[in-house]
This record gives structure tokens, sequence and C-alpha cells, in this order.
């Protein structure tokens, strides 16, 4: 219960009498949606602008943290009708070994709120 409470003021609190939560500062990035793109999904394209997006000096240890339910669209992502891997996502099967996306950790999180609506 400690660690779900901190874990949750760390993404989510407003900053009064509290930690500022990851989502309430000034560090989130929005990328917009690929023309076409169906709504509450993640690409591939949705990936490569969030990397772009990142200050070259913090990707070395930068760490990406999403909502759980995205899950299934990790795991399935493709560029057309080929599967993506080599670096862009790459499931490890063993701890402590991370998830990868784009060569960094990713860490599934319940605290966030839902990209599929």
């Amino acid at each position: 219960e400690i660690r779900f409470r901190a874990e949750d003021a760390v993404i989510n609190d407003s900053g009064a009498g509290a930690p500022l939560g990851i989502l309430n500062g000034d560090c989130t990035v929005s990328v917009a949606k690929e023309t076409g793109q169906a709504a509450a999904t993640f690409v591939y394209e949705n990936a490569l602008k969030m990397w772009a997006r990142m200050w070259g000096g913090s990707r070395p240890n930068a760490v990406c943290i999403y909502s759980q339910d995205m899950e299934p669209q990790l795991y399935t992502m493709s560029i057309g009708n080929q599967p993506v891997g080599g670096g862009i996502f790459v499931e490890r099967s063993q701890e402590p070994i991370p998830d990868m996306l784009l060569d960094n950790e990713i860490i599934g999180a319940f605290h966030l709120p839902s990209v599929l609506g």
C-alpha cells in the first residue's frame, strides 16, 4: 500500500503539499496521432516522434513509463505488415532484464490513465 501510494504520487499528484506528479509537470510531452491512426492506439510512428522530442543528453538514461493497458499493442507492434524488432520493442522474458523500447527501459504502470479510452 505504501509503495502504491508513493508511485501514484510521483505520477499523479498536484504538487500542493505533495510531490508534483510527472503528468502535472512541465516535463510531460504529448505527440499527435498519425493521419488515419485509429483512436486509442499506439503505433511505431508515435514511439519515433516521442523519441525525437527527447533531449539527446537524456536518451542514454531515459526510462519510458507506460499505461499497462498498452501492453498488447507493444507486443504486436508492426511497421506495415512487418513485426517490429531490432531495438524498437524488445520483450525480455527473464528478470531482471527489462523490456526495451528504442533501446531504453520501459516500465508498465497501473497509475497512468488508460490509452484505450
